[in-house]
């Protein structure tokens, strides 16, 4: 075995390590025909699941929440547990009275800074809560009333609850 060469953490073969999956900056010893075999299992799993039957008012939500499913699967399947990073939702505005964005980062102090350039008032972290795509979707819907524009939603009196909830309930 050269120095080239990996053993993939999967079936144990050796692999060059030019070959093996690559996602961003991080490599996992992970071979293409493990990658490309579990990729295929989940492919028909999807199929079996849509072979069953469903009405016409539940397939898109059902094919939405399973494809998020498959995703967080494969994810878990490929993705070290070190590499994995905590995701937050965020609500980041100028301040009470003033629209405000509800998104998602790993970093929401980072994303603050990215936001400010583009913007010509001060913008503040108005609050935090741990959660991903599911949740910060949920109040997107739960908030789509107050919608202004893509993520960034109107002030409220309900806003402002949740902005108080999250402020106690996590540190980051």
């Amino acid at each position: 075995m050269s120095e080239d060469d990996i053993n993939c953490d999967t079936c144990g073969s050796t692999t060059r390590l030019k070959d093996c999956l690559r996602i961003g900056k991080y490599r996992y010893n992970i071979c293409p025909t493990c990658y490309n075999a579990q990729r295929n299992k989940e492919s028909q799993e999807i199929a079996q699941y849509f072979h069953t039957s469903h009405t016409d008012e539940t397939v898109a939500e059902t094919a939405k929440l399973y494809k998020e499913d498959i995703g967080r699967r494969i994810k878990n399947y490929i993705v070290p547990p070190e590499h994995v990073k905590t995701e937050y939702v965020y609500f980041i505005g100028e301040g009470k009275d003033k629209p405000v964005k509800i998104g998602i980062s790993v970093s929401p102090r980072n994303r603050l800074k990215a936001l400010q350039t583009a913007y010509p008032v001060q913008l503040n972290i108005l609050g935090v809560l741990s959660g991903g795509t599911i949740e910060e979707s949920a109040l997107h819907s739960k908030y789509s009333y107050c919608r202004l524009s893509g993520e960034w939603f109107e002030w409220n009196a309900e806003i402002e609850k949740e902005i108080n909830r999250a402020n106690k309930r996590i540190d980051w």
